[in-house]
């Protein structure tokens, strides 16, 4: 079943569904229309390896993004991966595919980016020094936030000054927290 609602959603088409089904027979139904073309054309930009690792939770969630769901009371973390990925951003307005489209509000309100200037990247590490000057400790998703970047991006300049000697990393994978080394470290 995974196979199949993933691949409606790659084709861009209507989930499968279960109507006349009873306690003896299920009767699956696949829609071969094309719910939404931009959707269509999102899902062939998208390169065969990011395919490849998105879970059956991300399809269903970038489907729901594209059917126009009501995304106000999904968790904001479950588009992490996606957005790790690259395939859709926060905006001030929630979330949208990289690539345009649909934009939909998510939580409890809309997810916002404090800066969207285009940072250079001699400039992001300076960025970033200095808004961790201002903060005890940050994690990746406050930085991609602040910066209007993605959270891979923020654990790429993260892991540049880590290797400098400038950062430092607390506690585990999932909950790691980071704080400069020093705060002459500006």
């Amino acid at each position: 079943m995974n196979l199949i609602y993933e691949q409606s959603v790659r084709e861009a088409k209507p989930l499968p569904h279960f109507n006349g089904s009873d306690d003896y027979c299920v009767k699956l139904t696949l829609d071969l229309k094309v719910i939404h073309p931009k959707m269509l054309a999102l899902m062939q930009q998208i390169s065969e390896e990011k395919l490849e690792v998105m879970s059956t939770d991300d399809y269903m969630l970038l489907g729901a993004v594209y059917r126009g769901e009501d995304m106000r009371g999904i968790d904001p973390s479950r588009f992490n991966h996606l957005i790790e990925l690259e395939i859709i951003k926060y905006t001030e307005h929630g979330v949208e595919p990289v690539n345009g489209g649909v934009i939909l509000a998510i939580g409890n309100q809309s997810a916002t980016i404090a800066d969207k200037m285009p940072i250079e990247n001699a400039d992001r590490n300076q960025r970033v020094l200095e808004y961790m000057a201002n903060h005890e400790t940050i994690t990746t998703n406050e930085l991609a936030v602040y910066l209007g970047l993605s959270p891979r991006t923020v654990r790429n300049v993260l892991k540049e000054l880590i290797d400098e000697g400038k950062v430092e990393k607390l506690d585990s994978y999932r909950h790691a927290k980071y704080a400069l080394k020093n705060k002459k470290t500006m």
